[in-house]
């Protein structure tokens, strides 16, 4: 066993937007190759959030994350944990009333999914929400007081406030608005490469300076000027840059992929290069300002590292460029488990 493998097995590891299929015994038998410790699974809605629950429960070794002990416990029994999410608001966003505010109906909605198992919420999804703006509207807006209002009761509940998707000036508002760190879950640095996705060195600073943790992603559309090119260096090059920015103590992983070994679909490319063709048109109007993803239509993935060995490969990466093992740790892990531990009580 060479020193990355020794380093990545001891680990914990988390990838705070890896997204296995948890729907069969492949999916999940795909998540344990993977050596992740902790990955990410939806609650959008009460329907999803149920249907996760269950298929978590039909799994011995795979458990749902409600405190930061959950994520220790599943290291310890070489078993595998998911953090259920709300990547878009939706659900709170809808039951929102200027009408008659004073009934915040979206902070009942909350503790309800709350009481699901639901822990992270993002504020927008590119475009605006009742509480931020999205990273693709119109205008860099600041949160509202519904945003306000909802990180307050996030903080209350114990719940992880994500500004993966936010716009930057609400990004910013909501490390300023919360008592607790938040998270850039999956995001980039523009000044690697300049995409509405990503977030400037401003953000990140202030991100930092509050405690949170930026998880970096490795879509190839949204790191690289050239995404049919893209490779793990590219990667590798966001996630130094962070470094420099925020400090090693701040940067984690985000990767906004799935979790599966694609080498059993030799033909996968293919087919996710003509889907992509299809989907992209569909959604474009929530794509707006994503030029070469929509344009280009370039792999969802990338293919060098669209196997369960991409944060192992993440890992050696990491070690290839100079950084000591215990720094290696904390940005396959240890980081966001720090924020965990102080956010989920």
């Amino acid at each position: 066993m060479n020193e990355a493998e020794k380093i990545y097995k001891e680990s914990i590891v988390i990838d705070m937007r890896g997204m296995p299929s948890i729907t069969s015994n492949t999916g999940v038998n795909d998540f344990r190759d993977s050596g992740v410790t902790m990955a990410n699974i939806q609650g959008g809605s009460e329907q999803s959030a149920m249907l996760n629950n269950w298929y978590i429960d039909q799994f011995e070794n795979l458990h749902l994350v409600k405190t930061y002990s959950d994520v220790i416990d599943a290291k310890k029994d070489n078993h595998m944990c998911l953090l259920m999410s709300m990547e878009h608001p939706e659900a709170l966003n809808h039951v929102c009333s200027d009408h008659r505010p004073v009934l915040l109906k979206h902070l009942v909605k909350l503790e309800q999914f709350f009481n699901m198992g639901l822990r992270r919420v993002q504020l927008s999804y590119n475009r605006r929400t009742m509480f931020a703006n999205g990273c693709t509207e119109r205008v860099d807006g600041g949160l509202s007081y519904y945003g306000i209002e909802l990180i307050e009761k996030m903080n209350e509940l114990g719940m992880l406030v994500d500004c993966g998707h936010v716009g930057i000036q609400s990004s910013m508002d909501a490390v300023e608005a919360s008592k607790d760190p938040i998270l850039y879950s999956h995001t980039g640095c523009r000044a690697v490469y300049d995409h509405p996705r990503s977030k400037t060195d401003e953000a990140l600073k202030v991100l930092a300076e509050k405690g949170g943790v930026a998880g970096i992603y490795n879509v190839p559309s949204f790191i690289s000027p050239d995404p049919l090119k893209a490779n793990i260096d590219d990667f590798l090059d966001h996630i130094e840059h962070a470094i420099e920015i925020m400090g090693v103590d701040h940067v984690g992983i985000g990767s906004d992929q799935g979790i599966r070994d694609r080498s059993r679909f030799p033909k996968e490319n293919a087919f996710f290069l003509d889907r992509a063709t299809k989907y992209q048109k569909a959604r474009q109007t929530q794509y707006i300002d994503f030029e070469n993803e929509v344009n280009l239509k370039p792999y969802r993935y990338m293919p060098e590292m669209a196997h369960t060995d991409y944060i192992l490969q993440t890992t050696r990466g990491l070690l290839k460029r100079g950084y000591s093992k215990q720094e290696v740790k904390k940005i396959i892990g240890e980081n966001f488990l720090r924020v965990m531990k102080k956010v989920l009580r």
